[in-house]
């Protein structure tokens, strides 16, 4: 679509909005636009809400799995603000309601019936809380590594399924960071995509944390060489937190180098252990791999914006 430029009283330009979308947001005489400047483009934005962020959908046929995982996480980071959901099966109405509470934050089911429900957004989001979110998403992460190798080294296996909420508590954050990114994007528009790179890994991180404190609560036992690796992981992670908001490229530098060590390091040990410390030096050689997965968006992210 292009837009001829007017010129108003010798110095005013002035761009006209198109008819189509003004009547869709219902945009009229005295009303307020947010207006972004992203270079060469000036973004007009309209805080009406339209049918378009509203979906229905059909569970009937999705397993709870894919219901959980595939179909409201993925509704909810797209940014659309109501959900319609119906189902044959009465019970989809707990696993809607699960979900909400370990991943959905500022959801709610406002309507429900024998085969439908409704759920919608009801505590807005503001894009100045990503920062905040994003943060603490962060030290979840960080303190539930910390934990898993205190219990660990304290013998306390038993109690390890007490740290799965602050996985839960990660996918809450990081969710809600990924939605913030899809709906209203990052505050430098080109290091969006980068920023939910960043998001999305944080999620999938702390999957290994959670990985090891199932698996060792069924099967309380791993050596002492195996917990110093989780304790190398955990202080490797550490660093990226550190770096990703003090950013300093001989530091990426230098934690390249450790992951190399580390991993020539693991390649021996995997090919000797057994039992309970194979299943943990995996989970932990995934978790490094993928916190050294963070360089190139932590890299993007830190180029200098040009004038």
């Amino acid at each position: 679509m292009k837009r001829k430029v007017i010129q108003l009283a010798h110095k005013t330009l002035v761009v006209s909005l198109p008819s189509k979308w003004t009547k869709k947001y219902g945009i009229k005489k005295g009303a307020e636009l947010d207006v972004e400047e992203r270079g060469q483009q000036m973004v007009y934005a309209s805080s009406m809400q339209t049918d378009a962020e509203r979906i229905q959908i059909d569970a009937s046929a999705l397993d709870t799995q894919a219901l959980r995982r595939w179909v409201l996480a993925s509704l909810h980071k797209s940014g659309y603000n109501e959900i319609e959901i119906t189902y044959k099966d009465s019970s989809v109405i707990n696993v809607i309601q699960e979900t909400i509470r370990d991943m959905l934050i500022g959801f709610a089911v406002v309507e429900q019936g024998k085969n439908r429900c409704v759920m919608r957004i009801v505590a807005e989001e503001q894009e100045k809380e990503f920062e905040t979110m994003l943060r603490r998403a962060f030290l979840v992460t960080k303190n539930m590594g910390e934990s898993i190798y205190s219990y660990l080294a304290e013998g306390r296996f038993g109690q390890l399924n007490e740290l799965l909420v602050l996985e839960k508590t990660n996918n809450q954050l990081t969710n809600f960071c990924e939605r913030i990114l899809n709906k209203k994007g990052y505050k430098e528009h080109k290091k969006t995509c980068f920023m939910y790179v960043v998001a999305w890994n944080l999620e999938k991180i702390c999957d290994h944390y959670k990985d090891i404190c199932v698996y060792l609560s069924a099967n309380p036992k791993v050596s002492k060489t195996a917990l110093e690796m989780l304790k190398f992981a955990n202080e490797y992670f550490s660093s990226y937190y550190e770096l990703f908001y003090r950013f300093d490229i001989n530091e990426l530098t230098k934690l390249n180098k450790q992951r190399n060590d580390f991993r020539k390091s693991m390649e021996k040990l995997l090919k000797t252990s057994k039992g309970a410390d194979t299943a943990v030096l995996c989970s932990v050689n995934d978790f490094v791999t993928k916190v050294s997965d963070f360089s190139a968006s932590f890299i993007a992210l830190n180029i200098p914006k040009t004038q």
